[in-house]
């Protein structure tokens, strides 16, 4: 695991939930009014110490948050470590950027 406060693109976390394990979120972007993510179907039973980027399989490929949506779950979130993103990773972020999407809330 990385110790860091500080949010920056390519930041795996690790989102505890009492019934099944963690789950895994990827930040992808950061701008002025939000924070887009990855979120992956991956559960692990325990905090992984690392985890292998070959073996994550993703359910929601870009999720554009507002601020203070992201303050929720950051609240609760493990860094785990940072990996590059990728521009296979950012497909559906640049299409948000060109439609001008909305954030979720």
């Amino acid at each position: 695991m990385v110790s860091s406060t500080e949010v920056l693109p390519g930041n795996l976390y690790a989102i505890p939930d009492d019934e099944s394990g963690y789950h895994l979120v990827k930040v992808l972007a950061i701008d002025a009014r939000g924070i887009h993510l990855r979120f992956y179907m991956n559960v692990l039973p325990a905090l992984p110490q690392q985890v292998d980027p070959g073996a994550l399989e993703w359910f929601l490929g870009h999720t554009p948050l507002s601020k203070e949506a992201w303050q929720d779950i950051y609240e609760k979130a493990i860094l785990v470590q940072n990996l590059p993103v990728t521009e296979e990773e950012l497909e559906g972020y640049q299409y948000w950027r060109l439609e001008h999407g909305g954030y979720f809330a």
